[in-house]
């Protein structure tokens, strides 16, 4: 919880395990564990869980009654947690996009560990490409870009916790 700084949450370690063990039973092709796991990843944090039905589709495009499991189940469980939940105050989805680049403007050396860090993580991932599974890259390459506009336009300048889900994923490029 360190890591996260001062923006964690309770659910971010959860969703870092939940994500690499279905991330496991994907690459395993473990598909009845993975679905048993489906419906407690959607219980932890239901924003991103179209992008794991994004990368089960990427392994597996014509496992279409799965698939629709997953569709189903989401569906559900977002509309439950948002009807159970609807009372509460609070934003649905916290967007400030403009906020975001005035963070980043009004603290440059900040800015600038933050944008190294990433480059280099980067350069690691590109560095290591010969060696990586074909899975995990397309699986990169996907998600990466849709976290980074989902960072800057629903997260906050300096968050790093909005990517947990793609470090099981960036680790994976950088060991393997």
């Amino acid at each position: 919880m360190l890591l996260l700084g001062y923006a964690r949450v309770h659910y971010d370690i959860p969703t870092v395990f939940f994500w690499t063990l279905a991330l496991v039973f994907i690459v395993r092709q473990n598909h009845i564990a993975y679905m048993v796991l489906f419906p407690f990843i959607c219980l932890n944090r239901v924003e991103t869980i179209p992008l794991l039905i994004i990368l089960y589709w990427l392994r597996f495009p014509n496992k279409w009654a799965y698939l629709l499991y997953q569709g189903v189940i989401f569906i559900l469980m977002w509309y439950g947690l948002h009807t159970y939940f609807a009372g509460n105050p609070g934003d649905a989805v916290w967007t400030e996009p403009w906020e975001n680049v005035l963070r980043f403007w009004h603290s440059p050396w900040r800015t600038l560990v933050h944008f190294l860090v990433t480059v280099v993580i980067l350069f690691r991932i590109v560095q290591r490409a010969d060696f990586q599974p074909l899975y995990f890259q397309r699986v990169f390459i996907v998600l990466a870009p849709l976290f980074v506009v989902l960072y800057f336009v629903c997260g906050q300048a300096f968050e790093t916790r909005v990517f947990w889900e793609l470090w099981p994923i960036i680790a994976t490029l950088i060991v393997l």
